[in-house]
């Protein structure tokens, strides 16, 4: 009768066990599949961020040589190139705009 009672248990026990693992595993891998699924979506919106961002940065280039502020050379403006006198603060976007496109 004890011995049936222990065997009971015992089997009980490693029955929930077996519940609770097959529950981790499928935690596992969702967790997993969203990993996943969220660096692939992060990787897309780097990707526009980039373009988005060379987008900008010719429009802004253009929008100097058209208005008579080119650089020396390119890749060795002057400090403050961008905000000659010519150009207003408003038209062109300010860093904290740009730190907020960037992680939102």
């Amino acid at each position: 009768m004890i011995q049936s009672l222990r065997s009971s248990i015992l089997l009980k026990a490693q029955l929930h066990l077996a519940k609770l693992d097959q529950l981790r595993q499928a935690a596992r891998t969702g967790v997993e599949v969203c990993f996943k699924k969220e660096c692939v979506e992060l990787g897309t919106k780097v990707e526009l961020h980039i373009r988005q961002a060379e987008t900008n940065r010719m429009r802004i280039l253009k929008w100097n040589c058209t208005n008579g502020n080119r650089p020396a050379r390119l890749g060795h403006q002057p400090d403050g190139w961008l905000m000659s006198s010519n150009t207003s603060i408003s038209t062109l976007m300010s860093e904290s705009d740009l730190v907020d496109s960037i992680t939102h």
